[in-house]
């Protein structure tokens, strides 16, 4: 047996070290730590399909590689990624558009292939910078694993970017390779399908689509299947149903440290209680989902806040720095619906527990370059028309 360390072997134990973690959190179904510890050692060899599997876990942990780096065969993609890595700027990424603009054909598509793994690690921050990247791809011809891959990925930026009909125009486009889908991509076609149904309010035809991607019993989308079926019974007003499905959310994801999905389920629970006046409850997950605030991705912090001011508003004691909070991260997780329906609703509140002036409110969105689009305004005109803010507010929005 081998004992010399090739380059690939290097290459994933350095990877690990500089990320911080050990080969038992590196270790993932179809490759133990027993097996990470031999390729480390040299005991064992590196082989392609090894690679491939390696590259795409240490992407999961915002570290991006490709197979070819693991293997020891090419430092350049690796080094041109490098950048956005750690701090994605706009001189980053221009630099890395002109490299993409004179590297050969197969090297621009795994750079850019890279660029897209890369921005996945906050996919609601980066969603429209994937869009132009996958948008760019286009360009290329590509292999038939990637082209699934990335319209796969198109329809999860589309549904983030609440562009539904396109999630399910993509879909058809696709649907002609389903034949070549892997049990996973076959699973995750489904479970976006029934996300933008869901997300539509077409709840019979999500269910469906939820379904079809539970019986091909892909595991890694368990707790995606249950967080749409949970917020569908919501929508229902089912919320003993709902919480008991959050319930057993968290056991799963406590089994696998999943702190975005504990954290959410904890938070939808809380606005369960909240909708049914069980204040006291409301708080105490709401308390539970915000102990892992700082471990989650943006649109997950929204949704904590989001709850929690709602319970604020319902315990009628929610501030304007509550609310400041709330609207600055709705623009963030790009969540412009909801923004608005919450500024109808502190407009409300204000108004019947005489808090805010609203002028102050319109002050603090033209400091923040946020627009109001006028049937908020005309909205907030109906709640303030018999207040004494009604005339500030008519002026403040007619000059």
């Amino acid at each position: 047996m081998s004992t010399k360390e090739n380059k690939g072997n290097q290459e994933i134990k350095q990877i690990r070290k500089e990320l911080g973690i050990t080969q038992s959190e590196l270790a993932f179904k179809g490759m133990t730590k027993s097996v990470i510890a031999k390729l480390e050692s040299g005991e064992r060899e590196l082989n392609p399909k090894q690679a491939s599997m390696l590259a795409t876990r240490f992407g999961e942990f915002g570290y991006i590689v490709s197979a070819q780096v693991l293997l020891g065969q090419d430092k350049d993609v690796a080094e041109i990624l490098k950048p956005i890595q750690h701090n994605i700027t706009e001189n980053t990424l221009y630099e890395m558009d002109e490299i993409i603009s004179k590297s050969s054909d197969d090297k621009a598509v795994e750079i850019i292939l890279g660029a897209i793994n890369a921005l996945k690690k906050d996919v609601y921050l980066y969603a429209n910078l994937i869009l132009k990247y996958i948008i760019k791809l286009n360009e290329f011809k590509l292999e038939k694993e990637d082209y699934i891959q990335i319209n796969l990925d198109l329809m999860r930026i589309y549904t983030i970017l609440e562009r539904y009909n396109d999630v399910l125009i993509v879909s058809t486009a696709i649907k002609n390779y389903e034949g070549e889908f892997c049990k996973k991509d076959f699973a995750a076609y489904n479970f976006n399908i029934a996300n933008a149904y869901y997300y539509l309010k077409q709840y019979g035809i999500s269910k469906k689509f939820l379904a079809k991607a539970t019986r091909i019993n892909e595991h890694s989308l368990d707790l995606h299947i249950l967080t749409v079926e949970s917020n569908i019974l919501t929508m229902e007003k089912k919320y003993k149903e709902s919480i008991a499905i959050n319930e057993k959310i968290i056991k799963k994801a406590t089994m696998s440290n999943s702190k975005l999905y504990i954290a959410n389920a904890f938070s939808n629970i809380a606005y369960m209680f909240t909708e049914q006046s069980k204040l006291d409850e409301a708080q105490k997950y709401i308390n539970k989902a915000l102990s892992y605030y700082n471990d989650i991705e943006v649109y997950y912090r929204f949704n904590i806040v989001n709850n929690k001011f709602y319970l604020e508003l319902k315990k009628s004691t929610a501030t304007f720095e509550s609310f400041k909070e709330l609207i600055l991260l709705s623009v963030k997780a790009r969540d412009i619906d909801r923004m608005n329906e919450n500024i109808i609703l502190y407009v409300k509140y204000c108004v019947e527990h005489d808090e805010t002036n609203i002028v102050d409110v319109l002050k603090f969105f033209d400091k923040k370059n946020i627009i109001i689009n006028d049937s908020v305004k005309l909205e907030i005109l109906k709640r303030t028309r018999n207040s004494s803010q009604f005339e500030d507010f008519f002026e403040k929005i007619t000059k």
